[in-house]
């Protein structure tokens, strides 16, 4: 056994009912009750997974992957099985985040030459462009509503683009 007291570059995910943390370690995600102990691997050493992300309703997972040589886009089950690809393409797809109502994943993506957020609708499997500013658009985060996407710029300001198309600096 190893504990674990300290990390770099750990990136976590609060389960809906706030029993589980999700973490990336080493380029796996694990599993770990909210009130500490034995942590599950959820992902194997391949997936080099990081940024996981629970849906609202607890079940799925989103996180992105290096394992088919470019970050993707993938979900799975909360348990770690059914992992499937949602993103494909020579391109990064990168940073997933759930929308309050579960129906869509925002992401950063440089599929239009520099990274910009975009949003699938998980029901088609299809994407858009939500937002393409100057400059390095990345880590998005949903408003409370699902109306705007919060978003850092060369991580050094963050903005807000609403579902309108009007940006704003945020």
């Amino acid at each position: 056994y190893v504990t674990l007291v300290e990390g770099t570059n750990i990136a976590i995910t609060v389960s809906p009912d706030e029993k589980t943390i999700v973490f990336d370690l080493f380029g796996i995600l694990w599993a770990l009750p909210i009130t500490g102990g034995l942590a599950k691997r959820l992902t194997d050493e391949f997936a080099d997974a990081a940024m996981p992300n629970f849906t609202p309703d607890g079940k799925s997972i989103v996180f992105q992957s290096y394992r088919s040589g470019n970050f993707h886009v993938w979900i799975m089950n909360a348990d770690g099985t059914g992992a499937r690809q949602l993103t494909t393409g020579a391109f990064d797809c990168r940073e997933p985040r759930s929308s309050p109502d579960g129906k869509r994943i925002a992401y950063a993506s440089d599929r239009t030459g520099a990274h910009a957020v975009h949003v699938m609708e998980l029901a088609s499997g299809k994407s858009r462009l939500w937002s393409k500013v100057q400059g390095q658009a990345c880590q998005p985060a949903w408003s409370a509503d699902g109306k705007t996407i919060a978003f850092a710029v060369d991580k050094a300001q963050v903005m807000t683009q609403a579902a309108t198309g009007a940006a704003a600096d945020g």
